[in-house]
């Protein structure tokens, strides 16, 4: 009895720890563009880890063709959101997903136009 207890209670606190978790969103601005694009939007709890898995190319397909077109291309954070759950993170990426365009709200991209 006592194992099952202990196991209830490790999983109550493994849910409180989720639900306590930010989530956030992320757009990354490149260097240098391809055909166009040089952003990429993405969601994680976890921004640094998520960070190094791009670089190591573990991350988005797209972000580790990007860093390689061209060779040695870098990107930097360029604004990031908090949520405070998955869903709202879920749903805040969709919806800057599906306005394109996200040269018009990023802020390294206005500095350049200036």
């Amino acid at each position: 009895m006592t194992n099952l207890f202990e196991s209830c209670r490790i999983e109550v606190k493994l849910r409180e720890k989720a639900l306590k978790q930010k989530h956030t969103i992320y757009l990354l601005h490149f260097a240098h563009a391809y055909k166009g694009k040089r952003h990429y939007i993405g969601r994680t709890i976890n921004l640094k880890e998520r960070l190094t898995k791009h670089l190591a190319g573990k991350g988005s397909r797209w972000v580790a063709f990007m860093l390689k077109h061209p060779p040695g291309n870098t990107y930097q954070v360029a604004i990031t959101f908090s949520c405070a759950d998955n869903q709202e993170a879920y749903n805040l990426e969709r919806q800057l997903k599906n306005r394109h365009g996200a040269s018009s709200w990023c802020p390294l991209c206005k500095e350049e136009r200036r």
